[in-house]
């Protein structure tokens, strides 16, 4: 019987196409979350980064709120219907980013899995459902306001 690697071994969630949602912007933002987790995985992985986790943690923190903040700026533009909802989505991943923050401070054991869950249960998900909704909203828009 193989025994499962540890999460720290399995390769981490990877950026693909398949999360292109179709906005430049959007799918840069996204594309770019995603090289930050890289690189923090990365450092989990290697014994004796405790520093580098901490300064990756901190940027993937910053660029997420960063990525929001522009993403409902985009969406409260084109007026979008779903912003509230949106937002609350926004708010429960910051809360969660927080949590992983913290333990990346703590130095607490187990967080390449952690992060595993984020990036698949929070990040992607969120990207292939309510993400690609904004950016077919931001189109119409977009469309709507070059016909007009």
């Amino acid at each position: 019987m193989q025994d499962t690697p540890s999460p720290s071994a399995r390769p981490i969630i990877a950026w693909s196409d398949i999360l292109l949602v179709g906005h430049e912007q959007i799918d840069a933002d996204h594309r770019r979350l995603f090289e930050i987790a890289d690189r923090l995985h990365a450092g989990i992985r290697e014994a004796g980064k405790d520093m580098l986790v901490r300064d990756v943690m901190g940027e993937l923190m910053d660029y997420t709120l960063t990525h929001f903040a522009r993403e409902e700026a985009m969406m409260k533009a084109a007026g979008f219907p779903g912003l509230q909802d949106h937002r609350f989505e926004h708010e429960l991943i910051t809360y969660r980013l927080r949590n992983l923050h913290r333990d990346a401070d703590s130095g607490r054991e187990g967080l390449a899995g952690q992060l595993e869950v984020f990036l698949d249960r929070w990040l992607a998900r969120h990207i292939l459902t309510s993400d690609a909704q904004i950016a077919i909203a931001l189109r119409d828009a977009q469309a709507a306001h070059s016909a007009g």
